[in-house]
């Protein structure tokens, strides 16, 4: 063996080497399968299943749901059956939605009751008799508002009364006096010629 002989045989192989790309083999996926493929062959069978546990111990279904929506065609409704994913979907609901309502239709076989806008976590709440006793107190001090309320009111009412009254009588009185100013000054007018 010459040394140009190794020579030309390192180029070639950096030659092809650089010419060349790799073989790429599709997903990863791929690839687990084909290494698993290579132990299976040597290997025990794959067991798809768990091995069952005894009735006394084992979690059977305890219910089972269907899911359907209503559609209305030519006027009529009808019920069509969906799957799960289909029925979060219509309806824009969350799968903890209808984790909710099933778990309350096996427990007590009816939709659960809304929760909104209530709150059992609050150690500050009042108890009820002082809820009472406060409830009480503002309808007397709103009771006892309205009573101000209409006293000034009528005070009020009063006042515009007497000032209207006040102001009818000044203008009766008004005009006589100037009725009386118009004839004293005519008759000082006849008295001087």
């Amino acid at each position: 063996m010459n040394s140009s002989d190794t020579d030309n045989d390192c180029e070639d192989f950096v030659l092809n080497g650089q010419g060349k790309k790799s073989k790429r083999f599709g997903k990863a996926i791929d690839v687990a399968k084909k290494m698993n493929i290579q132990s299976h062959e040597t290997g025990n069978d794959f067991q798809n299943r768990r091995p069952r546990k005894e009735e006394e111990f084992a979690k059977f279904h305890e219910s089972s749901f269907s899911y359907r929506v209503r559609i209305i065609t030519d006027g009529n409704v009808a019920e069509v059956p969906v799957c799960c994913k289909a029925f979060l979907s219509l309806h824009g609901i969350t799968k903890k939605k209808v984790e909710v309502l099933q778990k309350s239709l096996k427990m007590t076989r009816k939709a659960p009751t809304a929760m909104r806008g209530k709150h059992f976590n609050r150690p500050q709440k009042l108890k009820p008799d002082a809820k009472q006793q406060e409830e009480n107190r503002s309808k007397i001090e709103k009771l006892q508002l309205r009573k101000k309320k209409a006293a000034v009111f009528h005070e009020r009412e009063n006042a515009a009364k007497l000032s209207s009254r006040a102001n009818s009588d000044y203008e009766a009185i008004s005009m006589s006096n100037m009725h009386g100013f118009c004839e004293k000054s005519t008759s000082a007018k006849h008295h001087n010629k």
